[in-house]
């Protein structure tokens, strides 16, 4: 193999292939180089730079791309397919236990293996496959096996006794986990491939029931606990004051296991009930124990805590690195290798155990904070929407997103098993907007036409929402892409909304001119209307935070995404929110002048029933205020003027492969999505160029842009402030009073060459990136 040795830059018709045969040179035909070149032999310093590589990694350039990497290796060869090893003959359980591997094994390496085993749970939960992380495990691979060799084999010393029952109750109580983790995720379908490994190549089973196993891990804890006690009155020796607290963090471990497992027995719907049916063939109705389910997870959430503070107790890995656990007796990363399918070697990433416990921990809240927040919210339509975004938040994973979806909706529309999402629908549009047609006695509530078009509108609306609902279990890309196409969905309940409206007030101004002017009840408006807008803009704000989440867009983009969230998301969600306030002050009106027509003496004194009726009144506007923040507006508004600022001074530059079409194009690929709502929401390049005004600023100047920006910045945070028991607002204005800063610095031109960094690291509010100048 040769090199050029002086400094010739050749391109890819100039290269010279060669092949060397039994010290015969044959060239293939390419085109003469410009000048003679002297050549060495590089193929010694060419083998030793490819001895270097790892298993599985390949070298890739601007003209030797991945085809050509696969082309170069041969087949079989265990750098194409890592099932080419020779594969060796590894020990059975039986085989552990005869060989004495648990007899004696000292307390430290116990808890080490614990934790190991608990890590590769979290890793195999967080996509890997099952035979490379928790299977690697010997003793995980056949528990009935190691329970009656165990049995078997007489407990001559207390360290046999606890490395053999932790043991056995660990196998089984995890093999139960994973049975129920699969369960969880495939019964809630919203895990994609990249989530979560759904096979099973090796068998995970168990013969013990669910009830034996957690007896079997109840009984284990207390062997350790009587250990531990006998130890504290044993004489005082030195290495028993040290196995008490390790033998207490594994009681820890122990104690979690069995309350996650009873939590989530609690939970999700059992996997012989999925199909069942009553004796009337009617499905069998599931309804989650979410008090004793957060009951058991505030025992696990408390032992989940400990976990950071003992892991070191455990046994030290000999490099001072986890790895694949292959230091721990118990563990064999290649055990289940030949079930691997042929493929370029995959080596799964082990989280550490430090890292898997962490990971444990917050599983561990979240399932808790599902079971104690989620009955607060089942009234209300908008809240639970509200509580699936915060969620996502959360970092959840996909079991946590799957345990929540089965307990919102475990057999069918019943939410936690008891309410018909239809009639939790009614009651937010009541509750949001006082629609008269839900008003018992009026016009538009005896109307047959208007209840039977309501009743349509209120099936397909139940329908998307169930679809929605479905696409906030994914993971946060996938859910993007499917709220971009329940946007269509949306648009239609719009229209469909509009029709009931029209036709509400039709009949309402009807039996109005036959009667006087008598409504009775609130005045008729854009009821349905204002509910749907409100949601559909609410999830259009949802679509654009996961953008800036995912890290979709480019930071030439970010001037047009902030004015569409300033001119369209932000001022019509105040006008849609404004017009369900006004809904809801005239029903309040109504219902008061009703009671006190009722009783005349009401009128003078405060009864119980006028006091609940202003509780009512006052939540009413509490929920719809949370729907829309004032300051938001003014920072998207500095976010934009910013950037335009940005491309005035030549900072930000767009890029234009295409001359006068470049930027359109961006525009229409991110605005897709938007198209079925037509008008206002879908704004088409040309209307965004023209409205947004952008040419103009541009013109006038970067300084200008800077201190409208600055200007913009200060606005919120006084705004902001006010809000002083909101934490996501505080941490807002803290984020536009220093961005109102840094506006100053580059209106003023004292760092005319400094470069700007938009910081999205505060995930609380991705949409105000921190700015930096560096």
């Amino acid at each position: 193999m040769d090199s050029t040795c002086e400094g010739h830059s050749s391109g890819p018709d100039d290269v010279t292939s060669s092949t060397t045969d039994d010290d015969s040179v044959t060239e293939k035909k390419n085109p003469p180089l410009a000048f003679t070149e002297k050549r060495i032999d590089i193929t010694q310093d060419f083998l030793a730079a490819a001895s270097e590589l790892e298993l599985g990694e390949l070298v890739m350039g601007e003209n030797f791309t991945l085809h050509e990497a696969m082309s170069a290796i041969e087949l079989m060869d265990p750098k194409m397919d890592g099932g080419c090893f020779r594969l060796r003959v590894h020990p059975t359980v039986e085989d552990v236990v005869a060989q004495g591997w648990l007899r004696g094994m000292p307390d430290d390496e116990v808890l080490a293996t614990v934790d190991a085993t608990f890590a590769c749970l979290v890793s195999w939960m967080e996509g890997a496959f099952i035979a490379q992380t928790l299977h690697t495990n010997l003793l995980m691979t056949d528990p009935d096996v190691l329970s009656a060799a165990c049995e078997c084999q007489p407990e001559k010393e207390e360290k046999d006794r606890v490395a053999g029952r932790t043991m056995t109750a660990l196998s089984h109580g995890l093999a139960h986990m994973a049975i129920l983790v699969r369960h969880a995720i495939g019964s809630a379908s919203v895990c994609e491939e990249e989530d979560f490994a759904m096979q099973f190549p090796v068998r995970v089973s168990s013969s013990l029931t669910f009830d034996e196993t957690l007896d079997l891990i109840k009984a284990a804890e207390k062997t350790l606990i009587t250990v531990g006690k006998q130890l504290d009155i044993a004489p005082i020796i030195q290495s028993n004051n040290d196995r008490v607290p390790v033998l207490n963090a594994v009681v820890d471990r122990l104690a979690w296991l069995r309350a996650a497992l009873e939590a989530m027995q609690h939970m999700i719907i059992p996997r012989h009930n999925m199909y069942s049916k009553d004796d009337d063939g009617e499905p069998i109705n599931f309804r989650p124990r979410l008090r004793q389910a957060a009951e058991r997870l505030s025992t696990a959430v408390e032992c989940a805590t400990r976990f950071h503070d003992t892991v070191e107790m455990g046994k030290m890995a000999p490099v001072g690195q986890d790895g694949d656990f292959g230091w721990l007796t118990c563990f064999i990363p290649d055990l289940n290798r030949r079930y691997l399918p042929p493929a370029f070697p995959r080596k799964s990433e082990f989280l550490t155990r430090r890292h898997g416990l962490k990971q444990l921990e917050k599983f561990t809240r979240r399932l808790y904070d599902v079971a104690t927040n989620v009955p607060h919210i089942v009234h209300d339509l908008s809240l639970i929407i509200q509580y699936l975004r915060s969620f996502c938040e959360l970092e959840s994973c996909a079991l946590s997103r799957s345990v929540l979806q089965l307990v919102l909706l475990p057999n069918d529309e019943r939410v936690l098993g008891e309410t018909h999402l239809m009639d939790i629908l009614k009651d937010t549009i009541k509750m949001q907007t006082g629609a008269p047609l839900m008003y018992p006695g009026s016009p538009s509530n005896k109307s047959e036409v208007v209840q039977e078009l309501f009743d349509e509108f209120a099936s397909d609306a139940v329908r998307v929402y169930l679809c929605l609902i479905q696409a906030f279990g994914h993971n946060s890309g996938r859910q993007r892409d499917k709220i971009g196409i329940i946007f269509d969905d949306f648009a239609n309940l719009q229209l469909e909304a509009e029709r009931v409206d029209q036709e509400a007030t039709i009949v309402t101004g009807l039996y109005a001119q036959a009667h006087g002017g008598d409504t009775k009840g609130p005045p008729i408006g854009t009821h349905l209307a204002s509910f749907m807008n409100i949601q559909s803009l609410r999830l259009i704000h949802w679509y654009f935070e996961l953008g800036f989440r995912l890290e979709l867009f480019a930071e030439c983009e970010y001037a047009s995404v902030w004015w569409y969230m300033r001119e369209i998301v932000s001022k019509w969600t105040f006008s849609w929110v404004d017009n369900a306030t006004k809904f809801i002050y005239a029903e309040y009106q109504s219902d008061l002048m009703k009671y006190q027509k009722e009783n005349p003496k009401a009128v003078k004194t405060r009864t119980s029933k006028l006091i609940k009726m202003d509780e009512k009144f006052k939540k009413k506007l509490a929920n719809l205020k949370n729907l829309y923040t004032q300051g938001e507006e003014v920072v998207y508004t500095g976010m934009h003027m910013f950037c335009v600022g940005l491309q005035a001074s030549g900072k930000m530059r767009i890029p234009e492969l295409l001359p006068g079409q470049s930027e359109k194009m961006r525009y229409d690929h991110r605005m897709a999505s938007l198209q079925p709502f037509a008008h206002p929401y879908y704004v088409p390049f040309p209307n965004y160029k023209a409205s947004s005004g952008i040419d103009v600023m541009v013109l006038q100047g970067a300084t200008k842009c800077f201190n409208d920006a600055a200007s913009c910045f200060k606005s919120a945070k006084d705004a902001l402030s006010l809000h002083t028991g909101d934490a996501r607002c505080l941490a807002q204005a803290r984020i536009a009073g220093q961005n109102s800063i840094v506006c100053k610095i580059l209106a003023s031109g004292a760092r005319p060459d400094a470069k700007v960094e938009f910081d999205f690291s505060d995930k609380g509010f991705p949409f105000a990136p921190t700015l930096k100048l560096t």
